[in-house]
């Protein structure tokens, strides 16, 4: 590993007793020993209740004074003594030794708390970027990032103001907490509008450039709460540094609007193909904007850092599913002028037996402002639905259709399909198959002949719960000659319990489905 590219990954966050978080990426302390003593390198923190967090550590109100000088500070630490009065628990400090204080990172975490983008006025978007505040570019893994939201936590115990640990904080103190997650795109979470995000991957900073990503759709409890986020720098393979931010946080927030106007705006065309919708389209800065979006280049067009919506006629977000051509390398900086940036994707909706019409393609990206909402499209043409299928014959209250996407192929093309099953849950809630038997469960027929499958969304050895959906392609060795034909598809389970790791079961479909019979016809190109 080179200067020149460096890494960025995540240091772990760790729950302990009482929902005390230590910043550790080596400790998970669930029922294990802590360190008593040793040297040890961390960012020391007071977070917004008082409690001083260092590595596995809990450092006590007497010894806060002398470690004053390096808060929010890079060091190492000599513990002379601790002591783990529950295990699993927190260690806690009683005596410390020398204190070096050690170079930061060349990366800045920062953290900012504005009203959604939807402008509810019930939840917040939390805005983290990452500053390149060094001399060389970095590159850094954006699924490494974490962040979340600390605050006071409820508890019966919380009305006892006893020092349990003997550390001069009380329990509610020490409650003073929440879990840090993984984001691994430039928005999160991936709802509403599923199955439309990419993860991100890695991101190249050049010095004093900014990276942002956006948590968005947080509804908190009027209250008082902190910000938190962290990161892993690794200047060698074998060394990492800390990168931790925190920020006091009180709710509701005392801005009442979004913090910008819309900078950007897209001009796009939408055409069909078969399920999926395909747009091309540019995307613009507003005259007098002075806007950048992270992008992947692909020759003459860009993957944009954002989440595509779809919404019927209704209003409603539908489930979709997002297809695009994915560059290799990392994302970079990039400005978006008047003359815009061409894009291109395709999006269809998640569930291919949906009867509703999509009337609507919503975009949200993140600039250097934060979140921005666009309209892609609206009022689109309504696509011609195709009818629904019969199901198969029910058994064991389950049952089983299939679907064209259309009604003929190519010749020499790859014969496709849809298929959808649902169990009305009185005798079964999945469908097993055992490892090495798809083969033999999962039959297609053309012309009452089996074809061999290529790809199928059913597995074996996993996990197939009702209901279910997915998309079966044919070999393309085998080929289908001219002419109309019928196909069906039959599934078969092996009976059973399920049982997962929280001790839930799940009964498994004993018997074969059999699904309706679709016609499709191969045609020679014209």
């Amino acid at each position: 590993m080179t200067n020149r590219n460096r890494r960025l990954n995540l240091s772990g966050f760790a729950g302990i007793l009482l929902a005390v978080l230590i910043i550790s990426h080596r400790i998970q302390a669930h029922a294990e020993s802590l360190p008593t003593k040793g040297t040890f390198r961390d960012v020391y923190q007071v977070n917004r209740a008082g409690v001083g967090r260092f590595y596995c550590f809990i450092i006590p109100k007497a010894l806060k004074e002398q470690l004053a000088p390096y808060e929010g500070k890079y060091i190492e630490l000599e513990v002379v003594k601790a002591r783990q009065p529950v295990n699993p628990g927190p260690a806690i400090v009683d005596q410390i030794g020398k204190v070096t204080e050690l170079s930061g990172p060349p990366l800045r975490l920062d953290l900012q708390a504005v009203p959604s983008a939807t402008n509810t006025g019930k939840t917040i978007d939390v805005i983290y970027s990452l500053a390149n505040v060094g001399k060389e570019e970095i590159t850094f893994d954006a699924g490494s990032l974490q962040v979340g939201v600390r605050g006071y936590r409820p508890s019966s115990n919380d009305e006892g103001q006893d020092d349990f640990f003997l550390t001069g904080y009380t329990r509610r103190h020490l409650r003073f907490g929440g879990t840090l997650l993984q984001r691994l795109n430039f928005i999160s979470p991936m709802n509403p509008g599923e199955w439309t995000h990419f993860y991100t991957g890695n991101v190249l900073l050049q010095p004093g450039e900014t990276a942002p990503f956006v948590l968005h759709h947080v509804e908190l409890q009027p209250g008082q709460y902190e910000l938190a986020g962290a990161a892993s720098f690794y200047p060698t393979n074998d060394q990492f540094v800390p990168v931790v931010a925190a920020k006091s946080l009180d709710i509701p927030l005392t801005q009442q609007k979004g913090t910008y106007d819309a900078s950007l705006e897209a001009q796009v065309q939408v055409t069909h193909d078969d399920e999926w919708l395909v747009v091309d389209g540019h995307v613009m800065g507003k005259p007098g904007a002075e806007v950048w979006l992270f992008t992947l280049s692909d020759g003459g067009k860009y993957l944009l850092p954002g989440l595509v919506q779809l919404y019927a006629v209704s209003g409603d977000l539908l489930p979709a599913q997002l297809d695009w051509r994915r560059p290799d390398g990392a994302w970079r900086r990039t400005q978006v002028d008047r003359e815009g940036l061409p894009f291109m994707f395709r999006i269809r909706q998640a569930d291919r037996f949906s009867s509703s019409s999509i009337k609507r393609i919503g975009f949200w990206t993140v600039t250097q402002r934060g979140i921005e909402q666009l309209t892609l499209a609206d009022e689109l043409a309504e696509i011609p639905q195709r009818p629904l299928s019969p199901w198969g014959q029910t058994v064991e209250g389950c049952r089983l259709r299939i679907q064209m996407p259309r009604e003929s192929f190519k010749a020499g093309e790859d014969i496709r399909f849809f298929f959808q099953a649902e169990s009305d849950g009185k005798r079964a809630d999945m469908v097993w198959i055992n490892e090495r038997s798809l083969k033999t469960h999962v039959v297609v027929t053309v012309d009452g002949n089996t074809a061999r499958i290529e790809t199928t969304g059913i597995s074996d050895g996993h996990v197939n719960l009702f209901p279910f959906q997915g998309e079966i392609t044919l070999s393309s060795m085998d080929k289908v000659h001219e002419g109309k034909h019928t196909l069906q598809l039959s599934v078969q389970g092996d009976p059973g319990t399920y049982t997962n790791l929280r001790g839930e079961k799940f009964r498994k479909f004993n018997g074969s489905l059999l699904s309706n019979v679709v016609v499709f016809e191969v045609k020679r190109e014209q």
